[in-house]
C-alpha cells in the first residue's frame, strides 16, 4: 500500500526547515539505534545551503516524513543519503524520495544505508542498486592497561598547528587515501568546516613527522586525529552511553606502510583519549581493509555495526534511469 506524498527539492534551507529535519533525524534516530545521516551530511545540512547539495523532502498532510541530501559536488558521481519517519515505512515514502533523486541525476547514483538493515537493502535492490563497499565500525574499552605500542625510531609526535600543518597535511592525507576519495579529496574548506565544529581539538590531531639526519624536520609520516562525542546517545541495543572518543582518522604515508607507525599513533591517540576521563573508543574502517582491521583487532577492537554502500546501475546513453526501476 501507497500513501499520497508531496516531494519537495530545494538548494537551500530555512532555519525553520533545518530544525523540522533535525527533528526528524532524532526521531529516526531513537527508533533505530543509529544516526541515519553521516557527519559529512549534517555539517552541510545544518549551513542550510551548500554548493553541489540538493534537499529532497517528503511530506504527509503537511507533516515530514522523510529527508534525502542529494550530493552532486563530487566528479565521482552523486551520492544520497535517505531518512524515512518509522511509522511510514514500507508506504512507498522511501521509494519516491529515492525515485526523485534518481530522476535529479543524470549516470552513476551512490547510496549510503547507516546500520545494516534489510529495509535500506530492500529499498536499494527494488532500484536495481548493489552493494559495493562496508564500513566496519569497532570499538573497544579504555579502561584498565592500554597495549604497548613504541613509535618508530626517527619520528616525532606532535599536535597539529593549524598555521603550519595544513598544506602537508592535506597532501598526506590524499596521499595516505589515494584509494578512498571521499577521504583523500579533502580541500582546506573540508579541514576549516571540521576546524569549527564545538569538539574540534588540536592536541588530540596528533602528526607524526620524520626526523632528518640533521635533526631538522622532515616530511609528515602520519596522523592520528581523535575526536570526542559528548552528547549523550544511543547504540544499536538502545542503551544510552557517556561520551565516546573516536579514532577520526588514522591515515599513514605509504613510505612508512610497515613499520608500525599506525598502531603506535591508534595507541598514543586512545592515551589522550583516556586522560580526559573517556571510558570507550570507536571507529569506522573500510571491510576491504584486511591490514587495518587486524591491526585494530590485535589492539582489542572488535566489531558491532556496519554501514553500506549501494551503487545504482548507470544506464546506457539515452536512456531514461526512470526506465530501470519497478514502480514501488
Amino acid at each position: 500500500m501507497a500513501i499520497a506524498t508531496v516531494i519537495d527539492v530545494t538548494d537551500a534551507l530555512s532555519d525553520a526547515e533545518i530544525d523540522e529535519i533535525a527533528h526528524l533525524v532524532e526521531r529516526v534516530t531513537e527508533v533505530d539505534g543509529v544516526r541515519p545521516l553521516s557527519e559529512h551530511v549534517t555539517m552541510h545540512l545544518l549551513a542550510g545551503h551548500a554548493d553541489g547539495f540538493r534537499h529532497i523532502r517528503a511530506f504527509v498532510d503537511d507533516r515530514l516524513v522523510a529527508y534525502a541530501s542529494l550530493d552532486v559536488s563530487s566528479h565521482a558521481g552523486a551520492t544520497v543519503e535517505l531518512v524515512v519517519d518509522a511509522p511510514v515505512r514500507k508506504l512507498g515514502v522511501g521509494g519516491a524520495v529515492l525515485d526523485h533523486a534518481l530522476s535529479e541525476t543524470s549516470g552513476h547514483l551512490d547510496m549510503w544505508a547507516h546500520g545494516e538493515f534489510a529495509a535500506a537493502g530492500g529499498l536499494a535492490t527494488s532500484r536495481g542498486f548493489r552493494k559495493v563497499r562496508s564500513l566496519y565500525r569497532m570499538r573497544r574499552t579504555l579502561l584498565g592497561e592500554l597495549p604497548l605500542a613504541p613509535v618508530p625510531d626517527g619520528v616525532e609526535v606532535r599536535s597539529f598547528d593549524p598555521d603550519r600543518d595544513t598544506d602537508d597535511w592535506l597532501a598526506l592525507n590524499a596521499a595516505a587515501f589515494s584509494q578512498l576519495p571521499d577521504q583523500g579529496s579533502w580541500t582546506r574548506h573540508d579541514l576549516a568546516m571540521r576546524q569549527q565544529e564545538d569538539w574540534f581539538d588540536p592536541a588530540g590531531f596528533l602528526l607524526a613527522q620524520a626526523v632528518n639526519p640533521d635533526g631538522s624536520g622532515g616530511s609528515l609520516a602520519g596522523f592520528h586525529w581523535t575526536k570526542v562525542h559528548r552528547h549523550m546517545a544511543q547504540d544499536s541495543g538502545g542503551h544510552a552511553h557517556e561520551p565516546i572518543g573516536e579514532v577520526y582518522v588514522l591515515g599513514i604515508a605509504p613510505d612508512w606502510h610497515g613499520r608500525g607507525l599506525g598502531r603506535a599513533l591508534t595507541v598514543l591517540g586512545m592515551e589522550h583519549l583516556k586522560a580526559q576521563g573517556l571510558t570507550e573508543i570507536m571507529l569506522y574502517v573500510d571491510s576491504s581493509n584486511t591490514a587495518a582491521i587486524s591491526t585494530y583487532e590485535r589492539l582489542g577492537f572488535v566489531r558491532y555495526e556496519k554501514d553500506v554502500l549501494f551503487a545504482s546501475p548507470v544506464p546506457a546513453r539515452g536512456e531514461s534511469r526512470l526506465t530501470m526501476r519497478d514502480s514501488r
